[in-house]
């Protein structure tokens, strides 16, 4: 019996500066219009950002706070 996914999931990892944004931006930019929605998980980070990440800087605490109620 064949399964009806809605989509595929694909992670793109590695070490810091390893070429993962740019393997993302290059996906975005080149992605088929016909294709199933691209969708993009949000990244939050408690450290300071950089100008070159997809990213949203938020403190430790909104962190937690987002944790504890399951965001």
């Amino acid at each position: 019996m064949k399964k009806n996914y809605p989509g595929t999931l694909f992670l793109v990892v590695g070490n810091s500066g390893s070429g993962k944004d740019s393997i993302i931006y290059g996906l975005q930019n080149k992605y088929p219009s016909h294709m199933k929605p691209l969708k993009l998980v949000k990244r939050f980070i408690t450290r300071p950002p950089s100008e070159t990440e997809l990213n949203n800087p938020i403190t430790v605490e909104e962190f937690r706070k987002r944790a504890n109620s399951g965001l």
